[in-house]
């Protein structure tokens, strides 16, 4: 019995993990593709302020 209930509390905490593993990525890909938005925005800013000079 007291085995069975640890194992479920591993279990429980790996499953938390990967949660969260999960989520930290999800912040990782948002915060690329804000990153590249942004770039290709100051890419484009350039672009314009070129042809207008």
């Amino acid at each position: 019995m007291c085995t069975l209930q640890k194992t479920e509390r591993k279990l429980a905490m790996s499953s938390e993990n990967t949660e969260l593993k999960l989520r930290l990525r999800d912040g990782l890909k948002l915060q690329l593709l804000q990153k590249m938005r942004v770039e290709s925005l100051n890419v484009m800013l350039q672009l314009v302020c070129f042809f207008i000079t």
